[in-house]
């Protein structure tokens, strides 16, 4: 038997098997989508977020530490679980995090063969092409396709809760049920956006009430409830800090406004993909790469239409009850329309990320439009794939301008720091370390606290299993007694000038960036006592110790100090052995006039306590503003100790009092 056109309307949603040219664009939209999410994946994003995610699925892999909590978001409320076991898996196999980002990748290849299967199941070959090619090329598909980030392994998962909720509500499966539910569990509990699936679950439950099994109905919302039990006692064994957190969220005042709308437009257009460059160098993009960017809007008109044809067939047979295509286009606007309306009223900001949830139902409405326009006449159908075609075109040489760009050059406020640079920079420090014999690695970097800052959080991911700290580079250094491979990888602050003193750049070990961006630098100490040149003349006669187990050694003013500017005050201490590592605490430092009047006041942590090692010699910078009209001469600065953020001071470990005078202080 000839086979029928793939053209043909009266093929769709049919179980007919694929003919052999169906098979093979299949495969090539399959590559195409594969080479462009893998395209550079090297210079991937790998910043703070995905170091500290990365972390935690390596504390899991590879530490034995069952998360029974995710990371805490930006809400303040710990995301649920799902991601951390789900990124454990390519972790236990490398602690690469190229691997994980490739691992992020294929999921998402797989989303897009998959989308073929279910919109030629439901709405037939027309549909299944148009829509995988879309999805294959769609920019921001791509961009969520390729960072360690919750909200981007969603799609695969959102498809099989699709495909079995179809199983479950349509074909009236009851272990589909079962599987739906679970699947709406790890989608929920995969990142907070992930909820209107409770909400999707519930509409579609309602609209084919008659064909589901209650009992089943219950006994599968019981095991999706079950699967958040770890969760739920994990949070009573904090005192319920995540229950209080929602319960203060939802208190919040909501805005009402349409910024789910244009975040779902966008992820489903391809628009604005150039703000990746940043807002200074997003023009030069556009200018450097014309394009048929004006299309763009333009499948957010076939969506809006596919959406409407979904709408109507949906409508048409509410009161005679679903057939297959009915049923396939409610499921597939409710699918798109719901996560935007969950939206609309928020309490935090509407993120365009949060709408990976709704990949590929846009897509599938556009194929559903193709299909349709089949109905009216095959030269519209010809002519609607035509422009489709055109605007995967367009797309895909959009992305690959844009990747190109932003692999080239450094941009701020834009896409962040290249995972390709920052494997280079670990594998270069982990050699100096082993030449060493295992050195520690000390990052200089802007900001010290994994906690909060990039550099510090991605070196526990590079570094993990090695000693390793870091340190602000602009207000401390610290050096060990023994051998140490030190990198800096942003601005030249106080720390990295001194070190250079101290020990020469390996300059041959230089790790280059984008163009725009510093080098990543490399350092080795040698370990031993600190020269005491780094006093400048001004070493106390004998270190002053206090209680908590620190000592100073000296201090200096770093430059000239003159009234109306700001005094670069510096302090020499070491770490002693027992040293109280559970407080922070900080210095504090009065700068004193002949009457004993405090003219000028600079205060700053002691470094952070989880870093403190024994023998440690530390130097601290702490800025204090000179007041303008201060006349020069001799001034006493006072310092001192306190526990922080208690503000205790801590005593002298002899009993004499909690701070010393230090005299003479020039101000000129």
């Amino acid at each position: 038997m000839r086979a029928r056109s793939m053209f043909s309307p009266e093929m769709a949603h049919t179980e007919i098997p694929l003919h052999r040219r169906e098979w093979l664009l299949f495969a090539a939209l399959v590559l195409l989508a594969g080479a462009l999410r893998f395209q550079r994946i090297d210079y991937a994003e790998f910043v703070w977020d995905q170091a500290h995610l990365s972390l935690k699925a390596i504390d899991m892999a590879r530490g034995g530490q069952i998360a029974w909590a995710g990371v805490r978001s930006s809400t303040g409320v710990d995301s649920f679980m799902a991601f951390t076991w789900l990124m454990a898996i390519p972790y236990a196999v490398s602690l690469d995090p190229l691997l994980a980002t490739a691992f992020i990748a294929a999921l998402n290849v797989a989303s897009v063969a998959a989308t073929f299967f279910l919109a030629r199941r439901w709405f037939g070959p027309v549909a299944a092409f148009t829509a995988t090619l879309l999805y294959a090329v769609s920019p921001w598909a791509i961009e969520y396709s390729r960072k360690i980030w919750p909200m981007e392994p969603m799609p695969l998962f959102t498809l099989g809760y699709v495909a079995a909720g179809w199983l479950a509500f349509v074909r009236g499966r009851r272990w589909a049920l079962v599987a739906h539910a679970l699947l709406a569990a790890s989608l929920a509990q995969m990142h907070f956006s992930g909820l209107p699936v409770i909400v999707i679950s519930g509409v579609w439950a309602i609209a084919f009430r008659k064909r589901i099994e209650r009992r089943a109905l219950g006994v599968a919302a019981l095991l999706a409830a079950l699967t958040f039990a770890p969760y739920v006692l994990h949070d009573a064994q904090q005192n319920w800090f995540n229950l209080d957190r929602f319960r203060a969220l939802s208190a919040l005042p909501a805005a009402i406004d349409l910024d789910a709308a244009r975040g779902a437009w966008r992820i489903s257009t391809g628009s604005d993909f150039a703000s990746l460059a940043g807002p200074d160098l997003a023009p030069q993009i556009e200018a450097a790469a014309p394009n048929a960017r004006f299309l763009f809007p333009a499948q957010g008109a076939l969506l809006l239409l596919g959406l409407a044809a979904a709408g109507g067939i949906a409508l048409r047979r509410i009161g005679r009850g679903f057939d297959d295509r009915s049923a396939a286009a409610f499921m597939t606007a409710t699918w798109l329309a719901i996560p935007i309306l969950f939206q609309v009223r928020h309490v935090w900001a509407v993120s365009p990320s949060y709408f990976t949830l709704t990949y590929p139902s846009q897509f599938v409405l556009i194929g559903l439009l193709a299909r349709e326009a089949g109905r009216i006449g095959r030269r519209w159908q010809i002519g609607l794939v035509g422009l489709i075609a055109v605007i995967a075109a367009a797309q895909v040489a959009e992305s690959i301008a844009v990747y190109g760009f932003v692999a080239a050059r450094h941009t701020p406020n834009g896409f962040g720091t290249s995972l390709r640079f920052v494997r280079e920079m670990g594998e270069t420090a982990r050699r100096l370390s082993d030449e060493l014999g295992g050195a520690e690695i000390i990052v200089l970097s802007d900001g010290g606290d994994p906690r909060s800052h990039e550099f510090p959080r991605t070196a526990d991911v590079l570094f993990y299993g090695r000693p390793h700290r870091a340190a602000d580079v602009y207000s401390t250094l610290v050096l060990p007694p023994h051998p140490a491979v030190y990198v800096a990888p942003a601005g030249s602050g106080s720390g990295e000038r001194l070190l250079s003193t101290l020990t020469p750049e390996r300059v041959d070990r230089r790790v280059r960036t984008r163009q725009g961006g510093g080098p990543y630098r490399f350092y080795v100490w040698s370990g031993g006592p600190a020269p005491e040149y780094l006093f400048r003349g001004q070493a106390l006669e004998a270190p002053v110790e206090w209680s908590n187990g620190v000592s100073l050694a000296g201090y200096f003013v770093d430059g000239e100090a003159r009234a109306g500017e700001t005094m670069r005050w510096a302090l020499v201490w070491s770490i002693g052995q027992g040293a109280d590592t559970a407080q922070a605490f900080h210095w504090f430092n009065h700068l004193l006039d002949a009457g004993g009047n405090l003219v000028a006041q600079a205060d700053g942590p002691a470094y952070l306590p989880f870093y403190w090692r024994a023998g440690d010699t530390v130097l601290t910078w702490l800025d204090a503003s000179l007041p303008t009209h201060l006349p020069g001469g001799e001034y006493t600065m006072r310092v001192g100790l306190y526990a922080y953020p208690d503000v205790i001071n801590v005593p002298l470990a002899d009993g004499s009092g909690e701070f010393i005078l230090i005299a003479p202080i020039t101000i000129r």
